[in-house]
């Protein structure tokens, strides 16, 4: 026996509101996820389960990725975030000012974690792509 979740999206007259494009399958995805976690903010007990997020948020701006960092790990007992914008590879330390301000948080313990950066090696079609991981803070 499954459990499922039916979402539809319904505006101030509750007429249902519908869309194909990337965007809004994007904002349903988020609606889904910040239900989750809206569920268990504030609750002593964690979801004993992983949070993978591959990079979902691009569009959403610093400060919800920002806020997103904050919040999941108190959520979820095991979360991992891959997001693009913190990835720099023509800078000396491969990361973007953004990507240096979270490293900085979870130095100082505001964000807990381990950051890692998935370095391109060398460019190459998807076939050849080599990455290294490197591992800025645990």
């Amino acid at each position: 026996n499954h459990d499922v979740v039916n979402v539809s999206i319904r505006d101030v007259q509750n007429g249902e509101i519908t869309g194909l494009g990337t965007g809004f399958q994007r904002m349903k995805q988020l609606a889904i996820v910040m239900a989750i976690i809206s569920s268990k903010i504030g609750d002593e007990k964690k979801f004993d389960y992983p949070f993978i997020s591959d990079a979902p948020f691009s569009e959403f701006g610093e400060n919800f990725v920002n806020n997103f960092f904050k919040v999941a790990p108190g959520v979820f007992s095991q979360s991992i975030i891959m997001i693009k914008e913190l990835y720099d590879p023509t800078a000396k330390d491969l990361l973007t000012p953004f990507g240096r301000r979270i490293l900085e948080e979870m130095k100082n313990g505001k964000i807990p974690g381990t950051f890692y950066v998935n370095v391109i090696e060398d460019r190459a079609d998807t076939t050849g792509l080599v990455t290294s991981h490197k591992c800025y803070f645990e």
